[in-house]
């Protein structure tokens, strides 16, 4: 799928300068405590070819990604991406439910687009209806792909959630958008075995960058580990949210042997610096979520006097007309 985007910024903001902004390879993510090395040998699991890192994602530098219309756009931390939200949650707005809202109009937005548009989605179609399979954590990136969900049922697509966590124990933002999403007719179900057999598109919001499969509980982990092999074995394109899940947010390296290989990558406000180490196949796209400008210059100001040496955000509005653009992986 590649997205059309129109128009280009000017000015020296606009452009990134190449030889300050080059990647580097010390210690990006000193912050991070968890280790991949252990990570993986807690599994006694190797890395996979496809996602053998061609960088470190370390160094203070951080990656510059491109818009198709030549914006620079810089990669965050999970760390600094918390922040963002945090900004805007207490001081300017959006909130969590604006957000998530935003970020799941987004996503259907694209499987729709992915599925063919007016082709197979319009008014009078006698044909069957295209079937999405969204696998959902308890967790921000589950609540989108919830309302991923809500929006495509909305859209008439057949659609079958399979949600990790217990009813009782999912998080308020889950909670509500399965609420919501269940009177759209679509199904919510709790084991692999109930998933379609024919399906054209997998929507992965089980993990993103802000869970890893260690560090769920067994039930939770066993039926992550389900959908993830299962999600593998299918020949159904994949659409996975935030990053893919199984690789871990601050390396951009497998968090065990387990990860999710996309046909689609969809970011939200910035993306996170560790894609550069992961989308060496399929696409990356970047979608709008609302958040104002000051609210990058705010996190900015913040990592700049921080003391800790890395590098600040030059944010760049990379959308143009549009909610939904493509970015391309430095070099």
């Amino acid at each position: 799928m590649v997205l059309q985007e129109s128009g280009g910024e000017t000015g020296n903001d606009a452009e990134a300068e190449e030889d300050d902004d080059e990647f580097d390879s010390d210690d990006f993510f000193d912050d991070d405590e968890t280790h991949y090395e252990d990570l993986l040998s807690t599994l006694g699991s190797s890395v996979g070819p496809s996602y053998t890192p061609s960088r470190r994602v370390a160094g203070r530098k951080r990656p510059v990604f491109k818009s198709v219309g030549g914006a620079p756009v810089y990669g965050i931390t999970p760390d600094e991406m918390n922040e963002v939200e945090r900004i805007c949650v207490q001081e300017t707005g959006p909130d969590e439910s604006q957000m998530i809202e935003n970020a799941g109009r987004s996503a259907a937005t694209l499987v729709i687009q992915a599925l063919g548009g007016a082709r197979r989605i319009k008014v009078g179609n006698h044909n069957a209806a295209p079937t999405v399979v969204v696998m959902a954590g308890n967790n921000k990136i589950g609540a989108y792909g919830l309302c991923t969900a809500r929006h495509l049922a909305n859209h008439e697509v057949n659609v079958v959630v399979c949600l990790v966590g217990g009813e009782t124990d999912l998080s308020n933002a889950v909670s509500q958008q399965r609420k919501i999403f269940l009177p759209t007719g679509g199904q919510v179900v709790k084991h692999v075995h109930e998933l379609p057999q024919v399906l054209d598109i997998i929507v992965d919001a089980l993990l993103g960058s802000v869970q890893q499969i260690l560090h769920l509980v067994e039930v939770d982990r066993v039926l992550t580990t389900e959908l993830i092999e299962w999600c593998n074995e299918e020949r159904a394109n994949v659409l996975c949210l935030d990053i893919p899940s199984g690789i871990n947010g601050f390396t951009g390296v497998p968090s065990s042997k387990l990860f999710v290989s996309p046909k689609w990558t969809l970011a939200f406000g910035l993306p996170k610096a560790c894609l550069v180490n992961v989308m060496d196949k399929g696409e990356l796209l970047l979608a709008d979520i609302g958040i104002p400008k000051i609210v990058f210059q705010k996190l900015s100001v913040a990592i700049a006097s921080g003391g800790r040496g890395k590098q600040p955000i030059r944010y760049v509005p990379p959308f143009g007309d549009k909610y939904i653009v493509g970015l391309t992986i430095p070099q």
